[in-house]
């Protein structure tokens, strides 16, 4: 059954537009990155204070929620610089589309507003599910939820998404990320230290959560994890929950705001096939642990544990049937 189809009409230069006809899912996306930055919160919220209980906090002073708090406030105060550009270049595109509902083309605009910060909600909720459907031990939980609270919160300002995904940039960026942490971790042991009579952040798991943090985009450099110091589930489970939001419905229709703004071009079929074959080909870069890749299409890809397998494989089947899809 073919689904509702839109007009959206993107400003090019005076007088000239370019018009794309975008799915139904393309715009529930867009609706979604808010969703992730509103409704979503309160099960951030329970899934952060739970694993702070079990390692050591208590309902008053959880460590893990303040720790998401200084991040949030970091994102939403705009000193990180990702997708700064599209709530202006979407608000143009609204004017002109006159087809997209009016609730869309009126709130459309705020929703890409933040993004980091609807990343890091989905893929919180991604590393919570695989955590606890692997049973990971509750300190190892407080590792590698702590690190992916942080891992995106320091992008410096950037022009577009091909600056952002620049060499230089994954590197300031995870280097900004480390430094951060610290400092934020030093503030709650102080605050911990004074309550509690000790502190929440051993020096190991700082060591630990820097070190996870510092190269979780090691692949996007053409390099491998360090594994040293390190439970290997800890690096698995936190690029896996980092990669799936690019197929999570918030992230695709991100992406494909970002290539319709950027690279003028509104093709969902080819952003699939692009995304499947990145996930395949990472894996190519894995020089430890690469017996684990569980394959898809008899291609080994970045997922070695079976709950991030088991959610790639069926976030592709919703992709595909959302967008009316055929892939052979």
């Amino acid at each position: 059954m073919n689904k509702q189809r839109y007009a959206l009409k993107v400003p090019k230069a005076e007088k000239i537009t370019e018009e794309y006809m975008v799915d139904e899912a393309f715009l529930i996306g867009l609706c979604r990155l808010e969703d992730l930055k509103t409704h979503e919160q309160e099960l951030v919220r329970s899934m952060l204070n739970e694993v702070s209980i079990k390692t050591g906090g208590i309902s008053w002073l959880e460590p893990l929620n303040q720790l998401f708090d200084y991040v949030k406030n970091k994102i939403v105060d705009g000193e990180t610089g990702r997708d700064r550009h599209l709530p202006s270049a979407l608000e143009g595109i609204m004017l002109l589309s006159k087809d997209v509902p009016p609730y869309i083309r009126r709130y459309s605009p705020q929703w890409v507003k933040d993004t980091d910060f609807s990343h890091t909600t989905a893929s919180l909720i991604y590393t919570s599910d695989i955590c606890k459907r692997l049973h990971l031990e509750d300190e190892l939980k407080k590792i590698v939820m702590s690190s992916m609270i942080v891992h995106d919160c320091a992008y410096p300002k950037v022009g577009g998404y091909e600056e952002f995904t620049s060499e230089w940039c994954r590197k300031e960026h995870m280097e900004s990320a480390v430094k951060e942490f610290q400092r934020w971790a030093a503030e709650i042991n102080r605050n911990f230290k004074i309550k509690r009579g000790k502190e929440y952040y051993t020096d190991r798991d700082i060591e630990q959560i820097s070190k996870i943090v510092g190269q979780h985009d090691n692949p996007s450099l053409k390099l491998d994890f360090d594994y040293d110091g390190l439970d290997e589930r800890l690096i698995f489970i936190h690029r896996e929950a980092d990669r799936l939001w690019m197929l999570n419905k918030a992230g695709f229709a991100l992406d494909l705001l970002r290539e319709i703004v950027e690279k003028s071009r509104y093709n969902p079929k080819a952003r699939l096939q692009h995304v499947i074959k990145d996930h395949q080909e990472e894996s190519e870069k894995y020089k430890k642990f690469s017996d684990k890749c569980e394959k898809y299409n008899n291609q080994p890809t970045i997922y070695r544990t079976w709950v991030g397998f088991n959610s790639f494989t069926e976030l592709i089947e919703k992709i595909k049937r959302d967008y009316e899809i055929y892939l052979e």
